[in-house]
């Protein structure tokens, strides 16, 4: 099946889960209510996330327009981040969760930094 996927540039990777949801997990921040993506579900299946690297951690993606959206969260919460800002679609801020769900959609880089202050916390 992966061969024939392939054939067709779909990565299995992409395509694993992609109806599952969590919409009430206590890993979701933020939501933009009327997106067509929200918290908890798989961020556009297709879209790849950070490459998962054997013996490190695992990152968390940022998609922004703005390339200054990292700049502005505390040096310390940029480690959980892969170093490589992906484009964003429009001027939201997406950060994905190294499993590919989203985890949050807002316009404010606090909301991020808030997140991640929260994941540093349990970590």
């Amino acid at each position: 099946m992966a061969a024939e996927l392939a054939r067709f540039g779909v990565s299995v990777r992409t395509m694993t889960e992609i109806t599952v949801g969590y919409p009430r997990s206590p890993l979701n921040g933020p939501d933009i209510a009327g997106d067509d993506c929200k918290v908890g579900q798989r961020y556009r299946p297709g879209v790849e996330v950070a490459p998962e690297t054997p013996g490190a951690p695992p990152l968390f993606s940022l998609f922004s327009a703005s390339g200054d959206t990292a700049k502005a969260l505390p040096a310390a919460l940029t480690a959980f981040i892969d170093a490589k800002i992906q484009p964003g679609l429009d001027d939201r801020i997406y950060l994905v969760r190294p499993d590919g769900y989203l985890a949050c959609s807002t316009r404010a880089v606090e909301d991020v930094s808030s997140y991640l202050g929260r994941i540093a916390v349990a970590h």
